[in-house]
């Protein structure tokens, strides 16, 4: 990931308080070759994410053709996983998204926007909500509505 995107990111997640703290899980694409399936790729690349994810985790597939949400909803999701003992994980699909296996499997899929985001802007973005739920959570001035 670029400079700028590392560094807004591990803004974010050092304002988050321990318990709130967000990890980020990578993993590699898939190799790619010029007749290769693009269908296999986002099957493997879903699969090796997946097999990462915390086993109590509570998944939510990020798609842009996911359901919209708001800060509060991620906030309440917060709560509810806090409440019920469960890490929360996003999966963030590799290029050609996450597999429909992936999909099934999550327990929401949800959308940061309609439009097709690239990979750097959807961590920033993706980690600035986690810092803006928990400013809610906690009745913090960074939210404001």
């Amino acid at each position: 990931m670029p400079e700028w995107v590392q560094r807004a990111t591990a803004e974010y997640q050092k304002r988050m308080p321990v318990q709130y703290r967000f990890r980020l899980i990578e993993i590699a694409a898939s190799k790619r070759s010029r007749n290769g399936n693009v269908d296999n790729y986002r099957e493997d690349e879903s699969t090796r994410l997946l097999s990462r994810a915390p086993k109590n985790a509570w998944l939510v597939a990020l798609s842009r053709a996911g359901q919209g949400k708001d800060s509060a909803a991620l906030s309440e999701l917060f709560r509810q996983c806090q409440r019920d003992n469960h890490e929360l994980c996003f999966l963030i699909g590799g290029a050609d998204g996450l597999s429909t296996s992936c999909l099934r499997q999550s327990h929401a899929v949800w959308s940061l926007s309609a439009m097709t985001l690239a990979h750097p802007v959807v961590r920033v973005v993706l980690a600035e909500q986690l810092y803006r739920a928990w400013s809610i959570l906690e009745h913090k001035p960074y939210h404001r509505g």
